[in-house]
């Protein structure tokens, strides 16, 4: 016959026993720089200037970034702000002239496919918000998936987006990368990583048309022979 300790004993290291198999999620860990997957979008794009979150247990790396579309500059300070300039991709085309870059990464052990990655966008560069949760492999199909890695750089603008854009308002999108552990038989979708950024449109400096140089330079010639006569 067994004792109540007894019973008790074998309750206990049985709670434990579940408690080891369960998954148990670290704290994610942000920083800033390159990506340890590597860049892979697009051609001569450098490795460099994301804002990461990444997670030991399970391991995850996220990483968002923006950059001018034209140049392939980012302009950050590494705080999770971004700087970009106002206007089209191409004239007439209704597409920011600034690209949106994110990665997915999972260190070669665990398949892409084991979480559920969301964009989430605040499309109100004013003072107020206006929301939307983007289910990337579901809905969008946004990115390229593969085993261990899913990767892509978007403008904002195109129609899958499902939201009005002006790519010459000014003002600041904030957009968050998260990853979900759908597996977890404790808590299904458990956050696992998630990182911010601040994309902060600004007005482009305008550039003199060719003729208007020529003509500031004959009235600076003119205004320079002025000043000698009258010396």
């Amino acid at each position: 016959m067994k004792t109540r300790s007894a019973c008790r004993s074998g309750t206990v290291a049985a709670l434990l026993m579940i408690a080891a198999l369960a998954p148990v999620h670290a704290a994610p860990v942000a920083s800033f720089g390159p990506l340890s997957a590597g860049w892979n979008v697009g051609t001569g794009q450098t490795n460099e200037g994301f804002t990461i979150s990444s997670n030991a247990t399970p391991q995850v790396e996220l990483g968002l970034r923006s950059q001018d579309y034209l140049t392939g500059v980012s302009s950050t300070t590494g705080d999770g702000i971004y700087r970009v300039q106002a206007g089209e991709r191409a004239p007439g085309s209704g597409l920011a002239r600034w690209n949106i870059d994110l990665s997915a990464y999972t260190y070669e052990s665990v398949i892409i496919g084991n979480w559920d990655l969301q964009l989430d966008i605040d499309w109100n560069p004013g003072a107020g918000s206006t929301l939307v949760s983007y289910d990337i492999d579901a809905q969008l199909e946004l990115m390229g998936t593969y085993t261990t890695r899913t990767q892509a750089s978007q403008n904002l603008g195109f129609d899958y987006w499902g939201q009005a854009f002006d790519p010459e308002a000014l003002g600041t999108y904030r957009f968050t990368l998260s990853a979900f552990d759908r597996n977890d038989p404790d808590n299904p979708g458990a956050l696992v990583a998630s990182t911010t950024i601040d994309v902060i449109v600004e007005a482009g400096q305008s550039v003199p048309e060719p003729g208007s140089l020529a003509l500031a330079g004959l009235a600076l010639g003119g205004l320079l022979m002025s000043r000698r006569r009258t010396r």
